[in-house]
This record gives C-alpha cells, sequence and structure tokens, in this order.
C-alpha cells in the first residue's frame, strides 16, 4: 500500500498543533492498520520533531527515507544518519513500538449515550480502543461529524520524547483528509472526545477548536 501526507495547520491556533507531513503518514498508515513502513519520499529532509516521532515505529531502523533533490533524483538516508544518537522508547523501558502489531484494544466502554450523540460517541470509543499509548496509558480518541453528516475517528499517537505526540483530533484530522471528505476545517460540525473519566492526561482543552461543538465522553474499562 502507498499512503501520503501533508502539512495540516489549525487557524487560531499555536504552531505546536501543527501535524507535519511525515507525521500523517505515519498516522494514516496506523489508521489503516498497517504493520510496517519499507521506504518515505520527502521533498525535504525530515525536521527533528518528525526523527524523534517516526522513532516510534517498529520499522524505523529499516526505513528508507527518500529525499528529492533540486534536479528530482533521490537522496537515500537512514536513521542512523537522521538520528545517529537516538532516544527512543527502550530508554523509557517500553518494547511496544507504533505498527508493531493491529490495536488489540484497551477494553474501553461508555456509559448510555443520549440518542443524537449515539453514533458519534461509538466512532470516538472505537479510536479511543485503538489508541497508542504506552507511555501516559490514558487512550483516548476524536470523532468528527461533518457538514455531510459522514463521522470519521482519530487516536491518540504517543511519542516518548512526549513533544512529538499527535493528539487524537489531529489524527481525526488526518483521516476525514486522507479519505477525501475534508477539504476545509470549517466543514467540520461536531467533535466528540472519549478519554478516561479523571485520566492523568487529558485532552479536553486540546479538543476544543474554533466555534465547533465539542462533546467530552467520560470512558471506563471493561
Amino acid at each position: 500500500a502507498i499512503y501520503f501526507g501533508v502539512n495540516v495547520e489549525f487557524l487560531g491556533h499555536p504552531l505546536s498543533s501543527t501535524v507535519h507531513a511525515e507525521q500523517f503518514v505515519v498516522a494514516n498508515a496506523a489508521l489503516h492498520q498497517e504493520l510496517g513502513l519499507t521506504d518515505l519520499v520527502v521533498n525535504a529532509p525530515p525536521c527533528g520533531h518528525c526523527r524523534q516521532f517516526m522513532n516510534e515505529l517498529n520499522s524505523f531502523d529499516s526505513l528508507k527515507i527518500h529525499v528529492i533533490k533540486e534536479d528530482l533524483s533521490l537522496r537515500t538516508v537512514s536513521k542512523a544518519t537522521l538520528l545517529p544518537d537516538d532516544f527512543g522508547p527502550h530508554h523509557l523501558g517500553q518494547e511496544e513500538r507504533l505498527l508493531q502489531t493491529q490495536q488489540q484494544g484497551h477494553g474501553l466502554q461508555l456509559p448510555q449515550q443520549i440518542e443524537h450523540l449515539q453514533d458519534i460517541g461509538r466512532e470516538a470509543l472505537k479510536a479511543a480502543n485503538q489508541a497508542y499509548a504506552p507511555y501516559s496509558k490514558c487512550p483516548a480518541g476524536v470523532a468528527l461529524r461533518l457538514a455531510d453528516g459522514r463521522l470519521f475517528g482519530g487516536f491518540l499517537i504517543e511519542s516518548c520524547a512526549y513533544n512529538p505526540t499527535l493528539p487524537p483530533l489531529q489524527v481525526a484530522v488526518v483521516n476525514a483528509i486522507a479519505q477525501g471528505a475534508l477539504r476545509s476545517l470549517d466543514d467540520i460540525n461536531e467533535i466528540a472526545l472519549v478519554e478516561l473519566a479523571r485520566a492523568k492526561v487529558s485532552f479536553a482543552r486540546a479538543t476544543y477548536f474554533s466555534n465547533k461543538r465539542v462533546y467530552v465522553m467520560h470512558a471506563f474499562r471493561a
């Protein structure tokens, strides 16, 4: 399979909320339950933020990164070149890696929701149960309802360096864009966030976007 990625910036939000193109590609692959990446083609060398984010990948050690040169030829580099003295999951005692296996779920369930929110709640819950959260142990998922009624979910993807972590809102936006459904962020009508009640890490504030209606739903472990 081939996955694409682009930069996504959020008007009115700090630049730290931006999804980098390399993050978009990785999230796109994770949303499709991909089990590994072999090659990545980029129009410029990945920034330090993206290099650290990709260090979560199960295949980063062998991933070939092809940088497009001015003459349109490719220059191939490896992790050893991009991140020679890396800080990785093993430094925090983590064996789990992104895309290593299909996510088995976190056993999250939701209390009964009012009828209008049942479908968007189910989509956000499904996403939360696919979250990659080996560091905080606080899985979270977001679902977007677009103006045409379609729903798209996204889940948390953590980084061992913490700051490159992709929140679930951003991954839900990646999902909608990647499927050709979202051309403008103005097309988002409603947002639902599912996370653990009293979680040590909450995405409630980070999920509020523009003037969109946001529902925060607290899940419990089965």
